[in-house]
C-alpha cells in the first residue's frame, strides 16, 4: 500500500471518528484529548510515510545505478527463481526481464562449471564467507555458450537471515578463448579482480568491478567512496581521498565546469552531463553527476583518447582543401557531395561545376569491370582500394590510385562514400619503362654469355687466317683472298659482338675525340643487318676534312640508332634512308634562331627519311617524354627526349624539317673539337720475342692451341693450362722462369680475376694480360685493385696479341 492511499485512508479514519465521538463522548475535554491521540498518530504515520519516500528514493537511485552498470546483475530469491534483471543482462543473455523474472535461474541461462569441483567449491565459499567468486559457462538465448566471471553473495533480511542471492556477471568469452589459444597466465588486472576484497555495501561491490570511475561526496563535498578506476584516473589512491575535500584535492576545478555543473546539479536536483579538461592532470573527462540524499555522485570517464581522434579528424578535415589528392564524396547515387581544390587542380572542374552531378558520368568514359568491383566491395566490406581509369575536363585520360571509404550515419546505415584518388599516370608510365629496362637488362646478360662464347670461336678463326697468311707464302692471289674472306668476316662478326654488347650492357665509357665518318659507317653496317631489305640505306656528303668532336661513343651510337629507327617506322612499305655530315659555321643570326644554339664550329649529322612525315601540331611535341604516336607496344615515348638530352648534354642542338607525305630530317648540331685526329698508318711490323717463357691460361682448348702457335711462330716459349688450378701448379714450378701470363677472365671452377690474385701471391712482380670477349670484365678488373692493368678483348689480332705482348714485357 503506497503513501497516498494510507493518507486518504486516515483522513475517512479522521471523520468517522470525530462523530463517533460526538455520539459517544459529548464531553468536550474527551474529545479534544481523543483528537491529540489521533494527531499524535497521524504524525507518526506522516514520519513512517516520509521513511518509506525515502527509502523508495533510495531504491529508486539504486535501481539507476545498477542499470547503468556494464555488468549484468541478477537477484535470485531462496527458491533460485529470479527476482531481479538489469538492462546489462537483457543485453548479455539477450532475455527481457518480463521474459525471466520468476523463472528459475539454470531454466535461463544453462550454467554449467568448468571443473567438476567447482560446484562444491562456490557452495562452500557461500556457507562460510557468504560470497564466491569464479568462473562458469552460461548459454544465452540463441544458445550460444559464453564464459562469465560470477561473484555471488547471499542475500539477507533485516534480520540477518537469508533470503536469496545476488548475483554480478561478466562476459570473459573473449578473454578465455585468448587464454586458451595462447595459453598465457592471468592478466594483472583479472589477479586484482580475483583477490579484490568484497564490499560490504553490495551496491559498491559492483561499482567495484565497472569500467567507469564512480565517485560519492557528501552535502560538505568531501569523498566517501572512490572506486579504484576513479582512483587511477584521478592519479591518487583510494585512501588518498577518501574524507578530503573535492575541492581542497583538486583546486583547479573551482574555476572549471566541475564545480558550476556539481553545485547546479545540487542545487537544482538535476542530473548534469558535461565534458571538461582538467590541466593538472593532462586529462579530458565525461561527466555524469547525479544528485543523491546523502550529496552527489559522480560517473566520469577518461575521454582524452577520444579527444586527441576528434582534434586530429578536425585537422585533417581543415588539410583535405590544401591535400594534393583529389578527394571528393558522393552518396549513394553517385552524386557529388564535396569536391576538394586537389580534384580542382587534377580534373580541371571547379567544384561550382560538378557538386550535385554525377561522378561516374564525368569522370569515366564507360563503367569499366574496375568500377563496378570498387562500389560492391565498398558496399559489402567498407572499403576498397585499387586503379581506376579517368578522364579529366580536357578528355585526356589518366589513371589514378583510388581508396574508396564507406561512410555511414549515427545509426550505422551506409550514408556516402569517401574517395581518395591520387594520379599515378607518370608513375605508371615509369613503371613501363622500368620494366622494359628490365627486360633489356635480362639481355644484356644473356648477350654477355653469347658473346662470350661467340668471340671464344672467332679467336682461333683469327689468330689461324693470320698465321696460314703469313706461313704459306707459295698461296696464290685466289686463295689469299679467301683467306682475307675469313679473316675480314671474322673481324665484321667481333665488331658487331662488341656494339650489341655495348647496347645491351650500357657500356658508355668517358668521351673521347671522335670521328663522325667512322661513327657512321658503324652505324651503315648495323642497319643493313638489321633493316629491312625495302629500306635503302644511303651514306653521302661526307667530306674529306670532317672536325672531329668530344662525344661519348655509345651515346652518339643510340642517339643515331633512336633516329634511325623512327624513319624506319616512318616507311613500313619501305623507302630511303639517308645519313650524313658536314661542317658547319653558326654564327649570331643562326643562333638567335635557335633557343638552345651557340656561335661556333659544328658537325651536322643529317638523317632523312622519305616517310610519312609530321605534322605541324605534332611536332611541337615530338620531345616531350613518353608523347607517341606509335601503338603502346611500339613505342615509349622516350626516344626523342632522350636524343635531345644527350644532344644537349654534348652541347648541341636539333633541327626537325618535315613535310607530310614526303618526310623527314633530323639534324643533329655537335660542337666541333679542337684537337684533330691524325689517324696513323697501321704499324703492319709483328715484334717478335727473344725466347721469353709465356703461360697461357684458358678453358677453350682451341685458343690455347691457336695462340701457342702463333707465339711460338714469334719466338716465344710457351706453356699451356686449362683451368687455374693447373696454372697453379704449373707456376709454382716455373716461377722464376715464366715472364708473362695470358689469363682469361671467363673460366669454371675459378675465374680468371680470382686466379690471378693468387699468383701475384705467388710472385707479386708476375706480369699478366688479362683476355676476356666480355668488355665489361675490364671494368671488374680496373676496380679491383688486382695489379692487372692490361686487358686484351677476344677476339684479338696477331699483330694486337704481339704489340702487346711486347709493351708489357718491355714496362719497367
Amino acid at each position: 500500500m503506497t503513501a497516498l492511499h494510507l493518507q486518504q485512508l486516515l483522513d475517512k479514519w479522521k471523520i468517522q471518528l470525530k462523530q463517533v465521538n460526538r455520539q459517544m463522548y459529548p464531553d468536550t475535554n474527551k474529545i479534544e484529548k481523543h483528537t491529540a491521540a489521533l494527531s499524535q498518530a497521524n504524525a507518526l504515520l506522516q514520519k513512517e510515510i516520509k521513511n518509506r519516500k525515502q527509502a523508495e528514493e533510495q531504491i529508486q537511485f539504486q535501481a539507476s545505478i545498477l542499470s547503468r552498470v556494464n555488468d549484468a546483475v541478477i537477484a535470485i530469491d531462496s527458491h533460485n527463481r529470479i527476482t531481479y534483471w538489469n538492462k546489462a543482462a537483457e543485453r548479455l543473455y539477450e532475455y527481457k526481464a518480463e521474459e525471466v523474472l520468476g523463472r528459475s535461474l539454470e531454466e535461463v541461462n544453462h550454467y554449467r562449471w568448468l571443473e567438476a569441483e567447482d560446484e562444491q567449491t562456490a557452495y562452500t565459499a557461500l556457507a562460510t564467507r557468504g560470497i564466491w567468486q569464479g568462473e562458469n559457462i552460461h548459454r544465452k538465448k540463441n544458445g550460444e555458450e559464453i564464459y562469465v566471471e560470477s561473484s555471488v553473495s547471499i542475500l539477507t533480511d533485516d534480520n540477518g537471515v537469508s533470503n536469496g542471492f545476488l548475483a554480478v556477471v561478466r562476459d570473459i568469452t573473449e578473454r578465455k578463448q585468448a587464454e586458451q589459444q595462447c595459453q598465457l597466465l592471468l592478466t594483472q588486472e583479472q589477479v586484482a579482480h580475483a583477490e579484490a576484497k568484497v564490499a560490504k555495501n553490495q551496491i559498491f561491490n559492483i561499482l567495484e568491478r565497472i569500467a567507469d570511475g564512480f565517485l560519492a561526496l557528501d552535502c560538505e563535498w568531501r569523498f566517501t567512496y572512490v572506486n579504484q578506476q576513479a582512483a587511477q584516473i584521478l592519479h591518487r589512491t583510494q585512501e588518498q581521498l577518501i574524507g578530503k575535500n573535492v575541492w581542497e584535492e583538486f583546486p583547479d576545478a573551482i574555476a572549471l565546469s566541475f564545480y558550476r555543473e556539481y553545485h547546479r546539479a545540487v542545487a537544482q536536483q538535476v542530473t548534469v552531463e558535461f565534458e571538461e579538461f582538467y590541466p593538472s592532470l593532462n586529462t579530458w573527462f565525461e561527466v555524469h553527476a547525479y544528485p543523491t540524499p546523502e550529496g552527489l555522485s559522480v560517473y566520469f570517464q577518461d575521454i582524452t583518447k577520444r579527444k586527441q581522434t576528434e582534434q586530429k579528424i578536425s585537422q585533417q578535415a581543415d588539410l583535405l582543401n590544401i591535400a594534393t589528392d583529389a578527394i571528393l564524396v558522393c552518396n549513394l547515387k553517385n552524386q557529388i557531395l564535396f569536391w576538394n581544390k586537389g580534384a580542382e587542380h587534377l580534373y580541371g572542374w571547379q567544384a561550382t561545376e560538378v557538386l550535385g552531378k554525377n561522378a561516374n558520368q564525368l569522370l569515366y568514359k564507360e563503367i569499366s569491370p574496375q568500377l563496378e568491383e570498387a562500389v560492391l566491395a565498398v558496399i559489402e566490406h567498407g572499403s576498397w582500394q585499387g586503379e581506376l581509369n579517368q578522364i579529366l575536363k580536357d578528355s585526356k585520360n589518366i589513371i589514378v590510385q583510388s581508396r574508396w571509404t564507406l561512410v555511414r550515419d549515427r545509426t550505422g546505415h551506409p550514408q556516402s562514400i569517401l574517395i581518395v584518388n591520387t594520379d599515378i599516370t607518370e608513375k605508371k608510365q615509369l613503371e613501363a619503362q622500368f620494366f622494359r629496362a628490365q627486360r633489356l637488362e635480362s639481355l644484356g646478360t644473356l648477350a654477355s654469355g653469347i658473346a662470350h662464347d661467340f668471340n671464344n670461336i672467332l679467336t682461333p678463326i683469327l689468330i689461324v687466317t693470320q698465321l696460314l697468311s703469313h706461313k704459306c707464302l707459295a698461296l696464290n692471289e685466289e686463295d689469299r683472298q679467301l683467306l682475307k674472306t675469313v679473316e675480314d668476316s671474322s673481324k665484321r662478326g667481333a665488331t658487331l659482338v662488341k656494339q650489341i654488347l655495348s647496347f645491351a650492357q650500357g657500356s658508355e665509357g668517358d668521351r673521347v675525340h671522335l670521328q663522325v665518318r667512322h661513327l657512321l659507317k658503324e652505324i651503315e653496317q648495323i642497319l643493313k643487318s638489321t633493316f629491312p631489305k625495302s629500306i635503302e640505306i644511303n651514306i653521302n656528303r661526307l667530306m674529306e676534312n670532317l672536325w672531329t668532336i668530344w662525344a661519348n661513343a655509345t651515346q652518339l651510337h643510340q642517339v643515331l640508332l633512336n633516329l634511325c629507327v623512327n624513319a624506319r617506322d616512318a616507311m613500313p612499305n619501305g623507302g630511303t634512308l639517308s645519313l650524313s655530315a658536314e661542317n658547319v659555321i653558326v654564327n649570331e643570326n643562326d643562333a638567335r634562331m635557335n633557343l638552345d644554339a651557340k656561335v661556333g664550329s659544328f658537325v651536322a649529322i643529317s638523317i632523312s627519311d622519305t616517310g610519312c612525315g609530321i605534322s605541324p601540331e605534332i611536332q611541337e611535341r615530338i620531345f616531350d617524354p613518353f608523347f607517341t604516336t606509335k601503338e603502346k607496344s611500339k613505342g615509349t615515348g622516350l626516344g626523342l627526349s632522350t636524343v635531345l638530352g644527350i644532344v644537349k648534354n654534348h652541347g648541341g642542338f636539333v633541327k626537325v624539317y618535315s613535310q607530310l607525305g614526303k618526310g623527314s630530317q633530323f639534324k643533329v648540331y655537335l660542337p666541333a673539337s679542337d684537337t684533330q685526329i691524325k689517324q696513323e698508318a697501321a704499324d703492319i711490323k709483328m715484334p717478335r720475342g727473344n725466347g721469353e717463357l709465356i703461360l697461357i691460361v684458358d678453358d677453350e682448348e682451341h685458343i690455347r692451341e691457336a695462340t701457342k702457335t702463333a707465339l711460338e711462330n714469334y719466338n716465344y716459349k710457351i706453356l699451356t693450362a686449362s683451368d687455374a688450378l693447373e696454372a697453379f701448379s704449373i707456376f709454382t714450378q716455373r716461377r722464376d722462369d715464366i715472364k708473362l701470363v695470358l689469363m682469361d677472365i671467363q673460366m669454371p671452377l675459378m675465374d680468371g680475376r680470382n686466379a690471378a690474385c693468387i699468383l701475384q701471391k705467388i710472385n707479386p712482380s708476375v706480369k699478366i694480360i688479362a683476355i676476356s670477349g666480355i668488355l665489361r670484365n675490364q671494368k671488374l678488373l680496373e676496380a679491383s685493385d688486382i695489379g692487372v692493368k692490361v686487358f686484351l678483348s677476344k677476339p684479338y689480332m696477331i699483330q694486337e696479341l704481339l704489340h702487346t705482348i711486347k709493351r708489357v714485357l718491355n714496362a719497367s
